[in-house]
């Protein structure tokens, strides 16, 4: 059950409300969850469940454009364009943001 559990990103929480175990236990692990840090809950896409990294390559490439340290004048271009850059913040598209070579997509893009 627990295999099954990781593959679908389900909690404990999910789980036990799978198996109709009582509401009080499912309520407990929820507030649980909650109450640790890096619970799935919250490090984790709302879409997929992959975890997502608190900072994405993409804020790390925006931080040195930012700082003037990035002389690729693509790469600048592309961080101009607000909207953009908006819409590749949003979490489901964190497989984008969290290309480990996003520098050089973008340079090629």
């Amino acid at each position: 059950q627990a295999a099954k559990a990781r593959v679908r990103h389900q909690t404990a929480a999910d789980v036990a409300e799978g198996l109709d175990m009582s509401a009080e236990l499912v309520e407990r692990l929820r507030r649980l969850e909650r109450s640790v840090p890096d619970a799935p809950g919250k490090l984790r896409c709302p879409t997929c469940g992959d975890e997502v990294m608190k900072r994405s390559q993409l804020i790390k490439l925006r931080e040195r454009v930012d700082a003037g340290e990035e002389d690729n004048c693509l790469v600048r271009n592309f961080f101009a364009n607000r909207e953009a850059l908006e819409c590749l913040e949003n979490v489901a598209l964190h497989r984008a943001a969290n290309c480990h070579n996003f520098r050089q997509e973008v340079s090629e893009t």
